[in-house]
């Protein structure tokens, strides 16, 4: 079973519906996340990178040359995310937290690992 990766983020809901109609019309599926929660607590999904237009792992590289093509991604705005990439994928891997947002996952990884060094370093200093 593929799961789904964001190819495209928009602060409005309504600046992706026509980059997913066309990746639609060429056969990719496609999914919203935070669509609903964008319209509800606008300021929330803006911190966490507003709505986001996500279709297959399987079928990113058609899509992203899809949207390349429509110009609804443009050179200067692809990033080398591969750092990311690797902190989303190693992330997922942990029980329990396979439902939030790469945010919200680095963010309890981190108060983790800060929590457990203060431990540690307290029963250093006993």
């Amino acid at each position: 079973m593929d799961r789904y990766v964001t190819i495209i983020s928009r602060i409005s809901v309504s600046e992706l519906y026509v980059p997913m109609s066309l990746l639609e019309s060429r056969g990719i599926e496609c999914a919203l996340k935070d669509s609903i929660s964008n319209q509800v607590t606008p300021m929330y999904t803006i911190g966490d990178g507003g709505t986001k237009l996500q279709v297959k792992e399987s079928d990113y590289e058609l899509a992203f040359s899809i949207l390349k093509e429509g110009g609804f991604i443009i050179e200067a705005q692809v990033r080398d995310s591969s750092l990311i990439k690797i902190l989303d994928q190693q992330t997922l891997k942990i029980i329990g937290l396979q439902s939030l947002s790469l945010f919200l996952r680095l963010g309890i990884l981190i108060t983790f690992l800060l929590v457990l060094l203060m431990t540690i370093i307290y029963f250093l200093l006993l």
